[in-house]
């Protein structure tokens, strides 16, 4: 399957980097082949498959090729700005939507890369790679102006958890102009305001609330879908959709992968890794990451606010399982465990999905039968 040699080709390459870091110009070279596969592989694809694609990708570039000012394109096109204005600079240099796909795809990998890379001395960079690879990737694979959104806010939240917040509201204005759904990644101020309370009771008490919060809304879903059941007609057939993981439903492995995903925050707690305000941030994030998931029940397009979250797994998996409080063994069986869980998520979407959802990916497999 071209995306499972893709991912594993990179990962070779930038394992490979890592081993020649103390050779800049080595480690460079084998980071930047790493990169460019999975930038290709991106840039390379169907442009006639994805809504999105299809919508807003290709008439958008054409409009920018024939536009001779970009306030004439601002006027004909009306969208996001950061978006149109990659669109209008690539239009400058190539009317070949291959190269707009490629400038794109390089900028988003290369924020992902540089909070990997900040992080190197604590864990592997690969780590890093590989969950945006199984995560992420190909489950932004169509929503392209989401994608570079979610990719801004990922290194806005890194630079946040870091005390430079000028950046972070920099990188926050420039994903509002990406996409409007990276509003919801204003939730990192509550939760950052949560976690530093001072008052333990009074913070534990917050989060206690808003777990209880959770059930309720699972419980509102239930009779959301109860509803749903009773109206009949066009319904139904979408609660089929529902329990069939189709459009529009829940994947049982991401949402596994989520759990899982709190459970070893909620180790790494308990071990005290790191600084606990900083755990518990990870905790809350992940558990609205779950929330936007089951929102999906309601409206089809709504786990797509669950990108901002997941995202932060990236850095907490890591950072709590190459700590120096985890044990060799322990981290080993975790490690596995996790990225086991990962791949069987992308076997879910892109297979299970695949199949049930129709052509939706830019590559066929003759293997894996999608």
């Amino acid at each position: 399957m071209v995306y499972l040699v893709t991912f594993f080709m990179s990962l070779i390459f930038i394992k490979i980097a890592d081993i020649f870091k103390g050779l800049k110009i080595l480690f460079w070279i084998f980071t930047l082949l790493g990169l460019l596969i999975p930038v290709y592989l991106a840039s390379a694809r169907d442009t006639s498959v994805g809504f999105d694609v299809k919508y807003y990708v290709e008439p958008f570039f054409d409009i920018a090729c024939k536009s001779k000012t970009f306030s004439e394109y601002v006027d004909d096109v009306k969208s996001d700005y950061v978006y149109m204005g990659i669109n209008y600079i690539v239009s400058r240099f190539t009317k070949d939507l291959f190269w707009l796909h490629f400038t794109l795809q390089s900028l988003m990998i290369s924020m992902i890369y540089y909070v990997a890379y900040q992080y190197r001395k604590k864990f592997p960079i690969w780590i890093v790679i590989f969950l945006y690879f199984t995560i992420m990737y190909c489950t932004t694979y169509n929503i392209v102006r989401q994608s570079l959104a979610v990719a801004i806010t990922f290194l806005g939240y890194y630079f946040f958890i870091n005390n430079k917040r000028k950046l972070f509201f920099t990188l926050m204005i420039l994903a509002l102009l990406s996409h409007p759904t990276s509003i919801v990644c204003l939730l990192y101020l509550s939760v950052d305001y949560i976690v530093k309370i001072k008052n333990s009771r009074l913070k534990y008490f917050t989060i206690i609330f808003l777990s209880i919060s959770f059930v309720g809304i699972l419980f509102l879903f239930k009779d959301m879908i109860n509803l749903l059941l009773t109206l009949g007609g066009d319904n139904v057939q979408r609660y089929s959709y529902y329990i069939e993981n189709t459009e529009g439903g829940i994947s049982k492995f991401d949402v596994a992968l989520k759990i899982f995903t709190l459970i070893i925050i909620i180790y790494g707690l308990v071990k005290k890794v790191t600084d606990e305000r900083l755990l518990l941030s990870f905790l809350m994030l992940t558990f609205l990451g779950i929330i936007t998931v089951f929102l999906n029940l309601i409206a089809t397009s709504a786990n797509r606010f669950t990108f901002y979250f997941q995202d932060i797994s990236f850095i907490a998996i890591p950072m709590i399982l190459y700590s120096k409080k985890i044990l060799i063994h322990i981290r080993l069986v975790l490690t596995l465990l996790y990225i086991s869980l990962a791949l069987t998520t992308f076997y879910s979407v892109f297979v299970i999905n695949g199949k049930t959802a129709g052509y939706i990916y830019p590559y066929k497999s003759k293997i894996l039968g999608i």
